[in-house]
């Protein structure tokens, strides 16, 4: 009796059967994702600004897949020509997001304001700017971000730079 053995490249649909041995899959060789799955992941989340949640929910697929994807772990020969793609039609390269896919856009006047309440806090009196979240809503960025530059993990130094000209009695803008 013959036995006939069927070579399966994994080259169906667009997958890689090294990605899924790569992703720790034993049974299965093909990824989850396709090329163009992944193309359109991209674009969802850099140009349209949809959620890893929602994303990872559409395509079936966990949310830690979807943040590698994103960020280029997986799939970096996607996620590079999508970049150049992006660069040669002349739009804009997606900017640092926080972890509800906002950009992050600090400016000048939120950066003194968020020094503002953190002296006013650790001088022990009523904060003259307002509660965090406050702050956060008037200058559009996101609260958990707001509390990232104050925690020091986000724009550290420019912060401190603010925070010691305001101690020093100037008006927090470092351009005077």
């Amino acid at each position: 009796m013959a036995v006939v053995l069927k070579f399966d490249t994994g080259r169906s649909k667009g997958r890689s059967p090294v990605a899924g041995r790569a992703n720790g899959r034993r049974g299965k060789l093909r990824a989850k994702l396709t090329k163009n799955d992944v193309r359109d992941i991209l674009v969802k989340y850099w140009e349209e600004c949809q959620t890893l949640r929602a994303l990872a929910r559409e395509y079936g697929v966990s949310t830690t897949t979807i943040y590698r994807t994103v960020q280029g772990h997986t799939w970096p020969l996607e996620y590079l020509r999508w970049r150049r793609e992006v660069k040669a039609e002349g739009r804009r390269l997606p900017e640092r997001r926080d972890m509800y896919n906002q950009p992050v856009r600090f400016t000048e006047p939120c950066i003194v304001e968020l020094a503002r309440f953190e002296l006013a806090v650790n001088v022990g009196e009523p904060s003259p700017v307002g509660s965090v979240a406050e702050v956060a809503a008037r200058h559009g960025v996101s609260q958990s971000a707001a509390y990232r530059v104050l925690q020091g993990t986000l724009h550290a130094t420019w912060f401190d730079a603010v925070y010691d000209d305001l101690e020093r009695g100037g008006s927090g803008r470092l351009d005077d």
